[in-house]
């Protein structure tokens, strides 16, 4: 079946910033052509997979699962969490959420580095990395919590 974009749609997808990149909006305008029952896809089956991750990125994946390949597995912080992060798999605030479990085990980012397998040597690279990418948590109140960029 051939579908179109109603105006109201176009419109919306114009406008949207796409912070995930044109995967986001691939997979957004996937999401459209399943959901719509008609020839026409409205704003409603667009914004449908936007309100789902907006609710909580954190619905798509198992961070228990990054989480134990790293800290019951062995494997690195490396592999597990900044690779799939740097090709757009994993977003912040998934990444973030599975910092801030390690940080509650840990302690400190020193511990942290040992917990998720970082080398010793590549403690300042891990540190980097986090800040850079705006992945760093800190305690407020008792609380620990993402640093806003």
């Amino acid at each position: 079946m051939l579908k179109s974009f109603s105006e109201q749609a176009l419109a919306f997808l114009r406008n949207y910033s796409f912070p995930g990149n044109v995967r986001e909006l691939k997979n957004i305008v996937e999401t459209g052509f399943r959901v719509s029952a008609s020839h026409f896809i409205r704003t409603e089956d667009v914004t449908t997979k936007l309100h789902q991750r907006r609710k909580g990125d954190l619905l798509s994946f198992d961070m228990a699962e990054y989480y134990s390949r790293m800290v019951e597995g062995g494997e690195c912080f490396w592999e597990v969490v900044r690779e799939p992060f740097l090709r757009h798999d994993l977003s912040r605030p998934q990444v973030q959420a599975i910092v801030q479990k390690g940080m509650q085990a840990a302690g400190s980012y020193k511990k942290l580095a040992e917990l998720f397998n970082v080398p010793s040597e590549e403690y300042k690279a891990f540190l980097n990395f986090l800040y850079t990418h705006g992945l760093r948590i800190e305690r407020k109140n008792g609380v620990l919590a993402a640093i806003a960029s």
